[in-house]
């Protein structure tokens, strides 16, 4: 496949995500007020904003080993693309576990009803939506670990479409659940389901597409997480700034206005961050081909 055609089908997959994005930003807040008020929004927004604190650490790692599974690739080494995938998914799952299990403890000990000024959520609702919702976001981990097994060989449009569609699957069901009168448990549990079918989804699709790319632990390599950790942490600092500039208004809001104002903020925020569209679009579909010049040393 041409590099044109690629970029082509990579945008268009990216622009398909938009489109979702703003389907689930957009439609979600009549959504959540019709169910929930909003209060209750904005209680929903503040509990879900604390998970992706978790992803910020582990997608650095995920974006390291894309770069150099794509590079070994080009350069003909499939076996070192295998052990950098192995690699990567067992340093998610380890990873993902370290962080989860203190997120949960230190969030279940503080007193968070009483400093957002939580009056929907009482203190056990509260305890089992925050496992939940942290649980998604370690999913939704090992589903980026997946993904970039489809980049590393020219089927990024192919994953980056299987993720989207996991997306829309999950505000889909979000949705009915809401409209059925469903809790914040019954969403959040719903939301857990998805993200188990999806790894599933993206699984098989993984094994249609790269065959020669195996799940799981028999090719773990320490030197290819030496070979990762560096860039890893230099990628960190990229979602992190982004659950930073994203999440932390929603927090520093409930603390000192509430949830409804949370709701009011999450909701203009959407609206003004239409703008940034373009960058997602192209920025990520060119990002494999960037990889690709690279390992063939291609600088022209």
């Amino acid at each position: 496949m041409s590099v044109i055609r690629r970029l082509r089908q990579g945008m268009a997959a990216n622009a398909f995500g938009q489109v979702v994005n703003l389907v689930i930003q957009l439609a979600g807040v009549p959504l959540l007020l019709g169910a929930w008020g909003a209060a209750g929004m904005g209680e929903w927004l503040l509990i879900s904003s604390i998970p992706y604190y978790l992803t910020a650490v582990a997608l650095g790692l995920s974006a390291a080993a894309a770069n150099l599974m794509v590079m070994a690739v080009v350069a003909g080494d499939r076996a070192e693309a295998q052990r950098l995938f192995q690699t990567s998914l067992a340093a998610l799952t380890a990873l993902g576990l370290l962080l989860m299990l203190p997120l949960l403890l230190l969030a279940l000990l503080l007193p968070l009803r009483q400093w957002f000024g939580l009056a929907v959520l009482d203190e056990g609702t509260l305890d089992m939506v925050l496992a939940l919702l942290v649980l998604r976001m370690w999913l939704m981990l090992l589903s980026s670990g997946l993904l970039i097994g489809f980049r590393c060989d020219g089927h990024y449009a192919t994953g980056t479409h299987l993720g989207n569609l996991i997306r829309l699957a999950e505000f889909i069901i979000m949705a009915l659940v809401l409209l059925a009168g469903g809790g914040m448990l019954a969403v959040a549990g719903s939301m857990v389901v998805i993200q188990v079918a999806g790894l599933l989804v993206l699984a098989q699709g993984l094994r249609r597409c790269t065959p020669w790319l195996v799940i799981g632990w028999r090719d773990v390599c320490m030197e290819s997480l030496r070979r990762m950790a560096r860039p890893a942490l230099s990628f960190m600092a990229l979602p992190l700034a982004a659950a930073c500039s994203q999440q932390a208004p929603l927090i520093i809001a409930g603390l000192l206005l509430g949830p409804a104002a949370t709701a009011a903020l999450a909701t203009g925020r959407t609206l003004a961050r239409l703008v940034q569209l373009a960058n997602s679009i192209i920025g990520n579909a060119i990002w494999p081909e960037l990889s690709r010049a690279f390992g063939e040393q291609a600088m022209a």
